[in-house]
């Protein structure tokens, strides 16, 4: 397992004032971490730059000792599914598998059941309900065999039913061993799934503000009920004003 760390990224599109400045920020492994904030602070940029789909302008990224310079360091699920559309539900997860740079143990059959899509393993993405492809696309960035896997709005296309149900379930598969780095635009969210919430605001320079969440993993759905979960969660939107 390695430590993520972020060291003065900045980065700008042509022709388009800077973006992220001189941003730090370090992310444990192990540890499940959301990026909040307005539209245009540059939260999903910043998963482009950690997927190496785009390189910063300054500054440097590590996983451990290693520099992220190139894409396939870490697993990334965009805000699409973006499934093939000609693959079948367990072509689409196997993928991830196939593309990984280093080869790792991949138990299909496990993963199936555990996202319970055993029955729809032959199919095909139009068959699909949003939730399902939404598994399946998770499915693929964990079979990629990644420590660090970033998602980017994962659940904003579902309905609210369907979006606390996928919520619930991957909280369930959050794992000592696993890094997570979510973005959401819903605070709620935000505090189920995540041990620290960093915040991104329009024109951030130097290190996002921290918010450590005062939950810890197994009592987050049970204290949802409770007015201190509510008064936290006003608290970052508060902050966030």
């Amino acid at each position: 397992m390695s430590d993520l760390t972020v060291n003065n990224i900045s980065f700008h599109y042509p022709e388009q004032e800077v973006l992220l400045k001189n941003v730090s920020f370090e992310v444990s492994s192990g540890t499940s971490v959301s990026i909040l904030g307005p539209s245009g602070s540059g939260k999903s940029t910043l998963f482009y730059l950690l997927a190496g789909l785009y390189s910063p302008t300054a500054g440097g990224m590590k996983l451990g000792k290693h520099e992220l310079k190139n894409s396939g360091m870490v697993g990334y699920m965009p805000q699409d599914s973006s499934l093939f559309p000609w693959k079948t539900v367990k072509e689409n997860i196997l993928l991830g598998h196939k593309l990984a740079r280093k080869k790792h143990a991949f138990s299909l059959d496990h993963w199936l059941e555990r996202a319970g899509l055993v029955q729809v393993a032959d199919s095909f993405p139009h068959q699909l309900s949003g939730g399902m492809k939404q598994r399946v696309s998770f499915l693929r960035a964990l079979a990629s065999g990644h420590n660090v896997i970033c998602l980017d709005e994962p659940f904003a296309s579902l309905d609210a039913l369907t979006r606390t149900k996928m919520q619930k379930w991957l909280a369930s598969l959050m794992a000592d061993d696993q890094t997570f780095l979510l973005i959401t635009h819903q605070i709620e969210e935000t505090v189920l799934l995540s041990d620290r919430i960093l915040l991104f605001m329009n024109g951030l320079q130097g290190r996002p503000k921290e918010i450590i969440n005062p939950f810890p993993r197994p009592v987050r759905f049970e204290v949802r009920k409770t007015s201190a979960f509510w008064e936290f969660v006003q608290e970052i939107e508060i902050q966030l004003e």
